[in-house]
């Protein structure tokens, strides 16, 4: 498609899917706040010399992670969120 058969200006896909990328990685901030949230209460509950298992907390976020837009639609695990971000700056 040429320049002059577009429908929309060029910067506008691009304004379009960076928006997009703005609510995702604001959505993603919201569950890391959450996420961390959890992590300090089971620290504050767990006993001095015994595990808390953090990482625990995550596999219940897998069945929520499949509903979230940037999540993987496969049977493989979701990606971490650190590794979503690599991925999708690419």
């Amino acid at each position: 498609m040429s320049r002059a058969e577009a429908s929309e200006p060029w910067w506008q896909s691009r304004l379009t899917d960076l928006e997009v990328r703005l609510r995702d990685l604001a959505t993603l901030r919201g569950e890391m706040r959450q996420l961390l949230r959890e992590w300090d209460d089971r620290l504050a509950a767990t006993p001095v010399g015994k595990q808390a298992r953090l990482l625990d907390l995550l596999a219940g976020q897998r069945s929520a992670a499949s509903k979230h837009p940037t999540a993987p639609q496969s049977s493989v695990a979701p990606m971490s969120p650190a590794r979503r971000l690599r991925v999708r700056s690419t």
